[in-house]
């Protein structure tokens, strides 16, 4: 089992810390702690992604209730998924599976449909509720 000061090494390793943006570094921090309880559990970097790209479509949903409280779940959810979108890559490295297929396929999804499908919910809240207040 990989310790936490094992899986920042892994983490860092192609990048300096002091040139990261400021959420880069605050992803990057929580998902190390992600990593190792996952680690932990035995999960894999594709699931890791897959559990991003679901959490992500959840989030999708939030944006159709058209209710604050599911602006701020999808919000929450969103940062989650970035947050694994991160934890994917370095589980990949801690695990030497870098270059598997299905993860560079699940990788290149998750950073293109799942957020297309938001967009398509935001439009469709909009749409609905335009709807029903042209029938107030």
């Amino acid at each position: 089992m990989a310790s936490i000061s094992d899986i920042k090494k892994i983490a860092y390793r192609d990048f300096e810390l002091k040139n990261l943006k400021f959420h880069y570094k605050a992803y990057r921090s929580i998902a190390v702690y992600v990593v190792y309880l996952l680690h932990f559990f035995g999960t894999t970097a594709n699931m890791v992604s897959l559990y991003a790209i679901i959490i992500t479509l959840i989030s999708g949903f939030f944006v159709l209730t058209g209710s604050v409280i599911g602006f701020f779940l999808m919000v929450l959810f969103l940062y989650i998924s970035e947050m694994l979108d991160y934890a994917d890559g370095m589980m990949a490295r801690l695990r030497k599976k870098e270059k598997d297929c299905l993860g560079i396929f699940l990788d290149d999804y998750f950073h293109q449909i799942p957020r297309q499908f938001l967009f398509t919910c935001w439009i469709l809240m909009y749409c609905i509720s335009a709807v029903s207040y042209a029938y107030i």
